[in-house]
This record gives structure tokens, C-alpha cells and sequence, in this order.
């Protein structure tokens, strides 16, 4: 009978790690003044990781101590030597951000069998916060070959949303082969033409000495974007366009084309249906879900718009709702990376892009509306189910908060509910890497929401407190954590708002 003593085994190998006797190595990891120096004992390393046996091997066999240099945080290495030595991997208190630089790292280390594993935990538990960094989740999975988990991930949310690259500020910093890897795509859900304009974006920026404007280009500046784009041209699905968005945003980049391809095009618009000799990719459009949009090739019909309630027409559209969109969202305060998350923090569960079961429509915006406590209580006023974000003036955070009844302007009274919560997206006094989420503590749903009617949208007892006559012009509204569970920022200081709006939060 064979008798296994794994947890012995740990035990004795977690104190032979944590002992330095008889260590024969050092390993210096962090980045100064935040450096350290680990001690550890090359057989163990060297049969647990291929990389440093091959490392090892080539360092001083004098007796002396040997000694490496690693490019990583303290924390990770630490984590990483603690695996190596006992089997034992504690990932609970490690924030998304430091568990991505610890898959980076056990990669490089050859511990193939973490690489898996910590790809699955980010997934399963942090997803959220990959969707919200997806540029960095992207250009990383990719860069890692054994990544495929993420790659995985990254593909199904881009197959479904690819603005999500195609309008991300790091866009123009993206390698090329990334950006080959998402033009070669039949299932890329956008109009070429929006595909072509990014794309003469991204070019232009590789090439700093070229303007906006290609009527006055040289025949030098118009080569050096031909190179640059030379393998994203033969990708796009030029016969897709318009005679119009040919004219207006491909005839004025004639010189980066192929002569042959572009006599090919003007005979295409000039005299539809004549033969052709050019290489005529598939359409993108036909193979998006028709469930999602209406009309015909080339085009893209949404709804017509209905009045915002009280105020200015908007985008929105009519009921029946059709599949909501994040790129839809009629904001100028969030990014479609944020509406997926909200949707996940409204809903309890993790919603992929389109499966959203909620449509977001805006009924207030204060820079049109009006910033006194007067003008949110005109328009939202027993509006059922809103979500509130605000953009603090001066430094840019988001912050806002959701309620799931009503908003009464009643004073001294509260609203009761359980389902409430207030959020930190992005800002200086956001102190975390990740967006923050607060719900409420047990036992303080009856202090939820703040239905005085002096005030704004106010959440607690003052853990989002929004007061004053003019929002925009007065420094009076604070940030106090009370009845919820987080302070959504690490200051208590007043503030204005620049601009705050709100949604009706509808279920489809």
C-alpha cells in the first residue's frame, strides 16, 4: 500500500524555503529603492524549472554564491519561489493587475502547468477588469504564444465588439501584426469604411513627419505610408465601400494603392457590373448576426429616434428594443468598455458585450439640463431603475451610483432597497488599479438613497452626496463612506461636477 505525506512534504519544503541555510544562490528582484534579495537553493530551482537549470548552468561553479537578476516585483517573485518550493500557490490577496504580471513571469519560468491555471483564475474570477484593460489584455495575450486561454477570450469580445480596439487611445500604438491579426478577420463587425479610416490613422501616427492633410504631401510622404501599410492594404474590402466614401476617404490616398487595383475600383463605381480582375475578398457585413442590425450591404439602419423625456432628442432607440449595443450608449462620460461593466455590476453576473440583457437610456445630462437639485428632480423623478455618473470637475473621475426604485424628492426620508450601489470608474482619488464597486453593508438598505430634495442624486447617508444650488459652480459635494461597503475615493475633500447624466436602466 502506498501512503502518501504530500502536506509533510510542503511543510518541510515551505521551512527549507523560508531558512537560508545551505542556500547557494541570490536572487534580486524589484525595482529601486523597493528592491530585494531572495536566497534560495539552486537544485531545487533547477529541477523545478527548466529556465534555471539553463540559467544556473551557466553562472560560477567556484563555491561561490550565485547571483540573478530578475525584472519583477518583489510580491511575484515571492509567490512564484514560494509555488516552486512547495506546491503552493495564494492568489486571493493579489490584485488582477499583479496576478497578469505573475502569468507573465511563470511563462518566462517554464511552469507551464500555471500558465494554464492562471490564465482560468483570471478568467473566472476577474473578468470584469480584463474587459475594462482589454488593450493591455490583448497586446499581452498575443504576445505570449502559450496564452491561449486569453487569445480565446480576446477573440470572442472582439469578433463581437472590435471598436473596442478600433476606438481605444492606445489604437495607433498597436503592433502590426496585431493589427494584421484583426483585418484578416471574415467576422469583424464594422463598416469597412470605418475599418479604412482607422487604418489611415494608425499609419499616419508611424510616420511623424506626416500631416492630416494628404493634399500637400510629398511623393516621399506618400511612399512612406504605402510601406507602412503595405500588408494592411491587400486586407481591406475596398468593393465594400460606397461611390461616395470611395471618393471622400480612399480617391485622396490614390498613390499608396496599386495601379491596378485602383483602375479595378473606378471601374467598379464608374461602371458598375464591368469585369474585374482584382482579388474581391469576402463581405465583413454578411457574416455578422442579423439579429443585430437591418438593411442591406453597405448600410447599417437603426431605429429612429424617440424624444428624451422633458429635454433634447436622442439616439436611443424605440421599443421593441433591438439588441443594445455598448458603442450605442447616447454618453459623453463613459466608454463602451464601462457600460459591459456596469451591466455586470447591475445584473449580479458577468454579461459578454452583446448579451446584456439591458438597454441604457439617457434622460438626463446636466450641461443641457440644467446642475440645481431642481432640474434632476423635474426630469428623473419616479423614473424606475437609474444609473447616475458624474465626471468630477478638475480631475476627471468618474464616479456614480445606481438605484434600482425611485428618486422622491421627500424630506427626511430615505429609500429602502438592497440592490443599490455606487462606483469609481477612473480618477487620481481612485487609488486602486481596478474600477471600484460598493454595495451596501448589511443591515443599512434602509439608508440606500438620500431623497431630500435640496439635494442631487445622493447615495447614503453622505458616501455620495450631491449638494448645493449649482453642482458645476459649488464646492459642496463629498464623498463620506458610511452605509456602503468602500469609499469610492481616498479623499473626503468637497468637489463640483463638470457634467453628470442619467439612465434609465430597461431590461429588454
Amino acid at each position: 500500500m502506498n501512503v502518501q505525506f504530500y502536506q509533510k512534504l510542503s511543510h518541510d519544503l515551505t521551512e527549507l524555503y523560508e531558512d537560508d541555510k545551505y542556500c547557494d544562490i541570490s536572487i534580486e528582484a524589484g525595482y529601486p529603492p523597493n528592491n530585494k534579495i531572495f536566497r534560495a537553493h539552486s537544485l531545487i530551482l533547477s529541477y523545478r524549472s527548466s529556465y534555471f537549470r539553463r540559467v544556473l548552468s551557466r553562472e560560477t561553479s567556484d563555491g561561490r554564491i550565485k547571483s540573478i537578476k530578475l525584472k519583477a516585483t518583489c510580491e511575484t517573485v515571492q509567490i512564484m519561489l514560494r509555488y516552486i518550493y512547495t506546491g503552493i500557490l495564494v492568489l486571493e490577496d493579489q490584485s488582477s493587475y499583479d496576478i497578469l504580471n505573475l502569468l507573465v513571469i511563470t511563462e518566462k519560468f517554464c511552469l507551464q502547468e500555471l500558465v494554464k491555471h492562471l490564465q482560468l483564475y483570471l478568467l473566472e474570477h476577474h473578468t470584469p477588469w480584463l474587459k475594462q484593460n482589454f488593450d493591455l489584455i490583448y497586446r499581452t495575450s498575443f504576445q505570449h504564444e502559450t496564452f491561449q486561454e486569453l487569445q480565446k477570450f480576446c477573440n470572442n469580445i472582439i469578433t463581437k465588439n472590435p471598436l473596442i480596439i478600433f476606438q481605444s487611445q492606445d489604437f495607433t500604438s498597436i503592433q502590426e501584426n496585431f493589427l494584421i491579426s484583426l483585418l484578416q478577420r471574415d467576422n469583424l463587425g464594422m463598416k469597412e469604411i470605418q475599418i479604412w479610416n482607422h487604418i489611415i490613422k494608425w499609419g499616419i501616427e508611424q510616420n511623424p513627419s506626416l500631416t492630416d492633410d494628404p493634399t500637400n504631401w510629398s511623393s516621399d510622404e506618400f511612399k512612406a505610408l504605402e510601406i507602412t501599410l503595405r500588408r494592411c492594404i491587400p486586407l481591406i474590402r475596398f468593393f465594400e465601400l460606397t461611390s461616395q466614401e470611395f471618393y471622400d476617404k480612399v480617391r485622396p490616398y490614390k498613390r499608396i494603392l496599386s495601379p491596378h487595383l485602383y483602375e479595378d475600383l473606378m471601374r467598379h463605381y464608374m461602371k458598375p457590373g464591368s469585369q474585374l480582375s482584382s482579388n474581391i475578398l469576402p463581405s465583413r457585413m454578411s457574416r455578422r448576426r442579423t439579429s443585430s442590425f437591418q438593411g442591406t450591404k453597405n448600410s447599417i439602419i437603426r431605429p429612429n429616434p424617440s424624444p428624451r423625456p422633458n429635454s433634447r432628442p436622442s439616439s436611443r432607440p424605440n421599443s421593441p428594443h433591438p439588441e443594445f449595443r455598448p458603442e450605442d450608449i447616447e454618453s459623453d462620460l463613459i466608454t463602451p468598455e464601462s457600460v459591459g461593466l456596469l451591466a455586470s455590476w447591475i445584473g449580479r453576473k458577468d454579461y459578454l458585450d452583446f448579451d446584456s440583457p439591458y438597454e441604457f437610456r439617457l434622460l438626463f445630462r446636466a450641461s443641457e439640463d440644467g446642475f440645481s437639485p431642481i432640474n434632476f428632480h423635474r426630469i428623473c423623478d419616479n423614473r424606475q431603475s437609474t444609473l447616475v455618473v458624474i465626471k468630477i470637475r478638475g480631475t476627471g473621475e468618474i464616479i456614480g451610483g445606481y438605484n434600482p426604485i425611485r428618486w422622491k424628492p421627500l424630506k427626511g426620508s430615505w429609500g429602502n432597497t438592497e440592490d443599490s450601489f455606487i462606483f469609481s470608474l477612473r480618477g487620481p482619488y481612485n487609488n486602486s488599479r481596478s474600477p471600484i464597486l460598493s454595495r451596501l453593508n448589511k443591515g443599512q438598505n434602509t439608508y440606500a438613497l438620500n431623497y431630500e430634495p435640496n439635494l442631487g442624486p445622493s447615495f447614503g447617508i453622505a458616501d455620495l452626496k450631491i449638494e448645493g444650488n449649482n453642482f458645476r459652480e459649488e464646492n459642496k459635494c463629498y464623498c463620506l463612506k458610511g452605509c456602503y461597503e468602500k469609499s469610492i475615493r481616498t479623499t473626503t475633500g468637497f468637489f463640483s461636477i463638470e457634467d453628470y447624466e442619467v439612465f434609465q436602466v430597461i431590461r429588454k
